[in-house]
């Protein structure tokens, strides 16, 4: 499958590049995503530029990417409230970062259903926003 992923420390125009990496597995607990939408954050353009090597250094290349939207492919033993078929928006986290991507994982805690009013590209630029504001409440 097809993946951006980040090459080296530095900017969007020299650091990162489309490669070709292995469908993501999923445990008892994920969910596999078909992409249909991925978004940007700040936090994306910070671990691009370095910024958080502090914290967590990559090692290249690396996935890039925490909100997505999508059609549930596959889904974990132990998932109960999610189905194949279903439109989901997620954020994910840890091994799971990578978005932007054909297809992603994500536990299943981290998802929610698309709305029916909403489309795949709406969905895709709420999830990390929304989990950051309720952190702030």
């Amino acid at each position: 499958m097809r993946a951006l992923m980040i090459t080296k420390y530095g900017n969007i125009n020299d650091s990162l590049e489309f490669q070709t990496i292995e469908k993501p597995s999923i445990n008892d607990n994920e969910v596999l995503i078909k992409t249909h939408a991925a978004s940007i954050n700040p936090i994306d353009y910070k671990v691009l530029k370095g910024d958080l090597k502090i914290f967590k250094k990559l090692s290249f290349p690396a996935p890039i990417g925490y909100d997505v939207s999508g059609v549930i492919e596959q889904v974990g033993v132990k998932v109960k409230k999610l189905k194949v078929g279903d439109k989901v928006f997620s954020r994910v986290a840890g091994e799971n970062v990578g978005t932007l991507a054909d297809y992603v994982s994500a536990q299943q805690t981290h998802i929610s259903l698309l709305p029916e009013n909403m489309s795949f590209s709406q969905g895709a630029t709420i999830p990390l926003v929304v989990a950051l504001l309720l952190i702030n409440l």
